[in-house]
């Protein structure tokens, strides 16, 4: 059933301090488009629309096209976004119908992981739990630090339905992979009471681990509710914090981040741990690594330093970061490229950064983020086209020593 909104019930939504709107789709889209404009959303601002109603009677076409027919007539007044399965949120945003994602809690459909693992989502619906202490049904919602931005109007808005994470502590989930589940411990061992079961495919925050015991968040409000066996569960998105040496450089963790990242059992998905990355950095434009500059700036603040704390990897030409190397190179410089579309000449399309292994000649072993997802050691030209990307190294920069905070070891 459609319900409009009176002019008093969307004056009252429009000036509250709610920054997320959620409507339902039907087949006609005259009276949900004439509810979003009701609201006076401003322009920067997201109305989302719930298109699960319509996959069972309608499919993929049908739902593509009356998000075309929105697109049309919103003339991009205000942001458009979709909560759906995987199928449906990939789809519209690989059509440009939707500016963001909103994924449902739908693990079992074809697809999931592997959108979610693709991070182009802007929030995920978690499996819906109850309140502890209010026996109250709700569903968590994860913000994606790789956008950060999901249509938000209203910087002042808080819930604690809404899980956000800033550059300093974001709390990696895991899933249960046990096949029979696994047992939520008031303490870090076996002798310790079993105070609830996790199914299988349970999602959870982790805070860090204790002598194979993982300290846990079951409902995302950064509170320790138990510990679970480590054994019983894997990372979904992000990962703990690894054990740096004392007085480690950003040289040495990344390094220490390849030798994690080689011992991940399923080398065809991305690493998890480009959650961790992702969240050091806010604005900033694409490359064609998109966290290439995510990456070099965790390692950064992890050795504490100053960072760009910036998504853009020529950022860190552009600011004149550190001093700008003109002799001889060590490994841990941070080399920095331009990015150009095919050519020489062609458009800037962004940059790229990585940390120096090693020089050979004109080429230089860099290692850093790979469009796979992964990290690698790749070899990249300071002049030249590598698989259709012109790279241009700008400069080769080093650290300054700058204490930001207390190490994290």
């Amino acid at each position: 059933m459609q319900t409009n909104l009176s002019r008093s019930e969307a004056a009252d939504i429009a000036n509250s301090e709610m920054n997320l709107v959620l409507l339902s789709l039907s087949a006609d889209t005259g009276p949900v488009l004439h509810m979003a404009e009701g609201l006076g959303m401003a322009p920067a601002s997201a109305v989302y629309f719930n298109a699960n109603a319509l996959v069972a009677t309608e499919g993929v076409a049908v739902i593509s096209a009356l998000f075309a027919k929105l697109r049309k007539d919103t003339a991009r007044r205000f942001r458009i976004g979709v909560f759906g399965t995987a199928e449906i949120c990939q789809t519209l945003l690989a059509l440009d119908l939707v500016d963001h994602a909103w994924l449902c809690h739908a693990t079992e459909d074809v697809g999931h992981m592997q959108f979610l693992s693709q991070q182009s989502w802007s929030l995920w619906q978690l499996t819906p739990r109850i309140w502890p202490g209010l026996e109250v049904p709700f569903s968590p919602v994860l913000t994606n630090p790789a956008i950060r931005d999901f249509g938000q109007s209203a910087l002042k808005f808080r819930s604690p339905y809404l899980a956000s994470f800033t550059p300093e502590s974001v709390d990696p989930v895991f899933a249960v992979t046990a096949r029979n589940g696994a047992s939520l411990r008031s303490g870090p061992g076996p002798g310790f009471d079993a105070v609830q079961h996790l199914n299988t495919g349970s999602y959870l925050f982790v805070k860090d681990i204790e002598n194979g015991w993982v300290r846990v968040d079951l409902i995302g409000d950064h509170l320790v509710d138990g510990y679970v066996l480590c054994g019983d569960l894997e990372p979904i998105l992000g990962d703990v914090s690894l054990d740096y040496p004392p007085l480690a450089t950003a040289f040495d963790i990344a390094q220490a981040e390849l030798a994690a990242d080689q011992c991940t059992s399923d080398h065809g998905a991305l690493n998890p741990r480009l959650y961790n990355y992702n969240a050091t950095t806010v604005a900033g434009g694409r490359d064609p690594v998109h966290w290439a500059a995510s990456f070099v700036n965790y390692c950064v603040q992890r050795a504490v330093y100053v960072g760009t704390n910036n998504k853009w990897a020529l950022r860190w030409h552009e600011t004149s970061w550190g001093w700008e190397v003109t002799g001889a190179v060590q490994p841990g410089d941070i080399a920095v490229w331009e990015c150009r579309d095919g050519s020489k000449t062609g458009a800037v399309i962004g940059g790229y950064v990585g940390f120096i292994v090693d020089v050979i000649v004109e080429d230089i072993m860099v290692l850093g983020a790979h469009s796979s997802g992964r990290l690698r050691i790749s070899k990249l030209p300071r002049t030249g086209l590598v698989r259709g990307v012109f790279y241009n190294l700008r400069s080769i920069r080093r650290a300054h020593r700058q204490i930001t905070q207390t190490p994290q070891h």
